[in-house]
């Protein structure tokens, strides 16, 4: 696995190496005069305060006249934060993990007349009407589920024979017995994002365009293939291969809970890699694709990784473009 894990590693680190590689970009005549940047960001327990924090001083240290100032969203979100800060007239020049679309575009700066912006990952799949108003460092694979070697042997699961959803469920029986909580799950977004990574890995391969379909009004979830996987969930908790308190659990803690062996199963994107390999955990874990009620493999689905835009109404809004960049 250490070789397949090195790969994904490689999407979900991008920021780091890429972000820190702007270091060898030049400053405006602005910037030698002193300009503050306010970016506002995400915390998660993989992309910490130290972590940005680190990643500004390597861009300061190559940019004499500019200070990157990191802005906490405390337990908002970095587009609430936006919206309050641009409701309160005061303007941030660069936010992090915000997509814009056809309503909020305006909000933005547009970066189609930078010829680096077009090279940027999934530049075309995020555009809105045809212009960039976002860039990303990488991509991000879903549909992915983590699990504990350890559980699978005492178990005596082959998880490459785990192909069906039928055969997911049969493993978390199995799993139970052996001792283990079968899948782990955690309040905040991880519970929907991981039904999605669940379903979407079936529905989306079966029918690529469904989504379009359902802006269209053409088709509805209650007549869709998302019944059946509800189905499935609900089933899991009767069942109890999951554990209905979880939902108490923050994002962090629920990782924690699966990197210490609480738990057998993680339903989550490659962005989970570091936190394994910063645990020290990486060889105790394996991966495979989500199984689904149709076509196996699925397709792998990927998003931006670690999007920035610069924000329209921002004071410094070329030396914004440029940190971005």
């Amino acid at each position: 696995m250490r070789t397949m894990w090195r790969r994904a590693c490689g999407l979900a680190v991008a920021p780091l190496v890429m972000a820190s590689a702007v270091a060898c970009g030049g400053g405006s005549d602005q910037a030698a005069e002193g300009t503050t940047l306010r970016v506002i960001v995400n915390i998660t327990p993989n992309l910490t305060e130290k972590y940005w924090n680190d990643l500004f001083d390597t861009y300061e240290k190559a940019h004499p006249g500019v200070t990157v100032k990191l802005e906490l969203t405390g337990t908002i979100s970095a587009d609430a934060k936006l919206r309050q800060d641009l409701a309160a007239g005061d303007p941030p020049d660069v936010a992090q993990q915000i997509t814009p679309n056809a309503d909020t575009a305006s909000l933005f700066a547009d970066l189609s007349d930078q010829p680096w912006t077009a090279k940027t990952p999934l530049a075309d799949q995020y555009a809105v009407d045809g212009k960039h108003y976002v860039v990303g460092v990488g991509e991000q694979i879903q549909s992915l589920v983590f699990y504990n070697k350890a559980a699978f042997k005492k178990a005596r699961i082959d998880p490459a024979r785990i192909r069906t959803m039928d055969q997911f469920t049969v493993a978390m029986g199995s799993l139970k017995d052996a001792g283990y909580k079968p899948l782990q799950a955690a309040g905040q977004w991880v519970t929907g994002s991981q039904f999605s990574m669940m379903a979407d890995a079936g529905v989306l391969t079966a029918d690529p365009k469904w989504t379009a379909r359902r802006n269209d009004g053409k088709v509805s979830f209650a007549r869709s293939g998302y019944l059946p996987y509800l189905q499935h969930y609900k089933s899991w908790i009767d069942k109890g291969y999951l554990d209905k308190s979880a939902l108490g659990l923050t994002y962090a803690d629920g990782q924690t809970a699966f990197l210490n062996g609480k738990s057998a199963m993680y339903i989550m994107g490659s962005f989970f890699v570091p936190a394994a390999d910063a645990a020290k955990k990486s060889d105790d874990i394996g991966v495979f694709t989500m199984p689904t009620d149709g076509a196996y493999p699925s397709g792998q689905f990927g998003n931006i990784s670690n999007p920035y835009v610069v924000v329209n109404k921002s004071r410094h809004k070329a030396e914004a473009i440029e940190f971005v960049k």
